[in-house]
């Protein structure tokens, strides 16, 4: 019976040929080796398949910090900014951030641009700086995203906000200012294989957190 122990986080696992364990709250890892005998002995070429499953979709948590002044007006040429905390459960990702797409809606035309700010393990702040150039209104969404095997997966987890800017804040117009938006969307459960031709690139995406893997 084909046997080995994967080492993650600290923790030693102990497999058998075929055999699934959960490493973690977030993540299951399915050990599948390949290999050819001759001889009763194990010839050149001998291959670790493993089958990587995310399963957890609280792998990012997503919280806004709750603004002092006015949320919906911006004066001309402030530096106000959006300010959310992110904690990242999984790991650091060569491939991973967050992806802000702003759109200015001004007098004459439009304009979307798309920006991404990389995040790391842990919990941390983090601001987008909102763009008070020229007067009109601009909206924010921001997303979070990791890639795993090349796969670009999206959090469940958005942030909306919308801004007028102005030279001075009106005194006779009334609007209701909503709180800092998250938005939940219902995703499906997203499994990721690794196949043996990718787990070299795969464990050097995610090396942070899965170094040591064969120890």
């Amino acid at each position: 019976c084909w046997t080995n122990v994967i080492g993650y986080g600290g923790n030693n696992f102990n497999y058998i040929y075929a055999q699934e364990k959960n490493i973690n709250k977030f993540l299951k890892l399915k050990w599948i080796p390949e290999a050819k005998f001759r001889e009763n002995k194990v010839q050149p070429g001998y291959v670790n398949n493993f089958v990587l499953t995310v399963d957890n979709e609280e792998i990012l948590d997503v919280s806004t910090i709750p603004e002092k002044s006015s949320k919906y007006w911006v004066i001309f040429k402030d530096n106000r900014k959006i300010n959310f905390q992110v904690t990242n459960n999984l790991g650091k990702f060569d491939k991973s951030g967050i992806q802000v797409r702003e759109t200015k809606r001004l007098l004459t035309s439009q304009k979307t641009e798309i920006k991404t700010i990389i995040f790391d393990k842990g919990t941390k702040a983090y601001s987008v700086p909102i763009d008070s150039s020229q007067l009109g209104r601009v909206e924010y969404e921001i997303l979070f995203w990791y890639e795993v095997g090349g796969e670009k997966i999206f959090d469940d987890e958005k942030i909306l906000r919308s801004f007028e800017v102005v030279k001075e804040i009106p005194t006779n117009i009334k609007v209701v200012e909503k709180e800092v938006t998250v938005t939940k969307t219902i995703t499906e459960t997203v499994t990721k294989t690794v196949e043996k031709n990718v787990i070299t690139d795969f464990f050097k995406s995610i090396i942070d957190f899965f170094k040591n893997l064969f120890s």
